[in-house]
């Protein structure tokens, strides 16, 4: 991943006292989730994100290339992407 493709106005995350909320912010690399839909399901396909996105733990975000995996309402960490989203 090229941490040089993500700007500091790339995307927000920020809690709003009862939610995770993630806005991409016009970035020109792209902002991705991709949804955890339980054990059974394992994940949705990758989605652009356009506006502002509520995360849920295990979401998985992507910023150009960098992956970020939220782990709980508050909290997420971040890894270098080996492969591209599916």
């Amino acid at each position: 991943a090229d941490l040089g493709l993500v700007s500091r106005q790339h995307a927000r995350i920020e809690w709003d006292g009862s939610q995770l909320l993630l806005t991409d912010l016009g970035s020109k690399n792209g902002t991705t989730v991709r949804r955890w839909a339980g054990k059974v399901e394992g994940y949705e396909p990758a989605a652009p994100v356009e506006g502002t996105v509520s995360l849920r733990a295990r979401d998985e975000i992507c910023l150009a290339g960098v992956l970020l995996i939220t782990r709980s309402a508050r909290s997420f960490m971040l890894e270098p992407e080996t492969s591209p989203p599916r």
